[in-house]
């Protein structure tokens, strides 16, 4: 980042301007909350900036503890545990970045085009800045959306009122198309999912509707036979329960509901007492492609965003739409079908047809074609899941030089992972893209993943990420200089 800040000079495009101009973000700079800095209390950038300088001079990573770096940022924060999502960012990560307020000013638009469930996007309105977001999950965009609005639920009490009359009135009620429903829910615990949903849906379409449907998603899976360990579903073994829950096979759906509905409320609540909060939009459903969030039908607009801070997937180690098909189903994001076609979308997944294994073409990157021609003499179908995850990620890098102005930074966040029992080194290969595609190294930063979150499967040992690379690429002027 350069030290006249990620704004520099430069004017920001259009659809930035035009969300500075809505009416969300002129009440909130009305307010006088642009005043005080109640979310961001600290400022960090003399750590970062001694982090670039000590990395400048010695060219190594550098081990830290983001909990330690952010040690004010403790338990729940705003709105930041509205839905369970599988490899939660840690707010930690991108509130030190953003808290860097020499280089990072109120203001700034923010990127994270892997959005998830919305950890950048939250911590970057309550430190005031534009936070553009994008994710190939309607589940994720759902949650995001959800997480960083505004709303001040004045009548809690007769919303409450209102839908348990309507779900105890609904009688025979047919659910979703849920894939293997009866595998994962008993049929009394399908039959009050479907008439809550009922329910919900009679509300009028809003941003309280919003709300009531990442709720029920929340409920959806942890009222099923899910094993509460893991984000991929897994049948929970005989006594594995969600923590703070007992072991019930019929569930009480509407007391469950009930209670996080009230939880949610207070959480969103929460984003009402900080003054200054930053627009946002939703540019798109897909990295490679970001949109303007002002008319979706266009791009976003080239050296529109300042900072980008993300953490994309990992290869074949995270299967998104999976952990999230119950919630897609319940909620009618897609059928049995579509879900396939959003997996066929999602940078990461691990299912090819056998037409595309066999003879890759060459990456440009020697040690990573060293590394597929080795996996694919074990496993055609994972060494393709790499081969696919390199050329989409190198689509993602020249997606993010188009939008990004010439100076901003990207933040990268990433795990190496093991595929067929050899080390996957994917910040190596995120470094090697970035060079090639007009992008500075800047910074390296190692942390130690605490808990077991990034597991993937039900064996204590396997594929478990225990660090991060947090890696910061600085965008290189064109050669005109532009």
């Amino acid at each position: 980042m350069s030290a006249t800040g990620v704004l520099a000079d430069v004017e920001t495009a259009s659809s930035a301007s035009t969300l500075k101009n809505s009416q969300a973000y002129q009440d909130a700079k009305s307010s006088g909350g642009y005043e005080s800095w109640v979310a961001y209390p600290v400022d960090t950038s003399l750590e970062f900036d001694r982090f670039v300088s000590d990395y400048a001079v010695n060219r190594v990573p550098i081990h830290v503890s983001f909990r330690h770096l952010v040690h004010w940022i403790k338990g729940e924060r705003a709105s930041h545990y509205i839905h369970p999502y599988p490899a939660k960012l840690l707010a930690h990560i991108a509130h030190f970045f953003l808290a860097a307020r020499k280089h990072v000013p109120r203001g700034a638009v923010v990127l994270d085009p892997f959005s998830g469930s919305g950890t950048v996007a939250l911590e970057a309105i309550l430190a005031g800045n534009i936070a553009y977001w994008s994710d190939v999950n309607p589940l994720a965009r759902a949650i995001t959306k959800a997480k960083i609005t505004r709303l001040n639920i004045v009548d809690l009490e007769g919303i409450l009122a209102r839908l348990r009359r309507r779900y105890n009135e609904a009688k025979d009620v047919s659910p979703p198309e849920v894939v293997n429903i009866e595998l994962w829910y008993s049929e009394g615990t399908i039959d009050r999912l479907a008439r809550l949903r009922s329910a919900i849906a009679r509300e009028a379409e809003g941003d309280v509707a919003d709300l009531l449907w990442v709720t029920f998603s929340g409920v959806a899976r942890t009222s099923s036979r899910a094993d509460p360990r893991f984000s991929v579903p897994v049948r929970r073994k005989a006594g594995i329960v969600a923590r703070g829950r007992p072991l019930e096979d019929d569930p009480d759906v509407w007391a469950m509901f009930e209670q996080a509905l009230r939880v949610n409320s207070s959480r969103i609540s929460s984003l009402g007492v900080e003054h200054g909060l930053g627009a946002n939009g939703c540019v798109g459903d897909d990295a490679r492609s970001l949109r303007d969030p002002v008319d979706l039908q266009s791009e976003l607009p080239v050296a529109s965003v300042d900072l980008i801070i993300t953490s994309p997937p990992y290869a074949g180690a995270q299967k998104y739409i999976r952990s999230s098909s119950l919630s897609i189903g319940w909620l009618g994001m897609a059928s049995v079908r579509q879900m396939k076609e959003l997996d066929s979308k999602s940078i990461g997944r691990e299912r090819f047809s056998k037409d595309f294994l066999g003879n890759f073409a060459e990456t440009g990157m020697p040690e990573a074609d060293a590394f597929i021609r080795r996996i694919a003499e074990k496993n055609p179908m994972r060494a393709a899941v790499v081969y696919s995850y390199l050329a989409e990620m190198k689509d993602v890098f020249t997606e993010s030089k188009r939008v990004l102005r010439p100076g901003g930074c990207m933040v990268m966040i990433v795990g190496n992972n093991t595929i067929c029992g050899e080390n996957f080194e994917t910040s190596e290969y995120m470094k090697l893209l970035a060079l090639r595609s007009s992008f500075e190294i800047r910074l390296e930063l190692v942390d130690t993943i605490k808990g077991r979150g990034l597991m993937t499967a039900r064996n204590k040992t396997s594929a478990v990420i225990t660090r991060e690379w947090v890696l910061v690429f600085e965008r290189r002027p064109d050669e005109s200089g532009q």
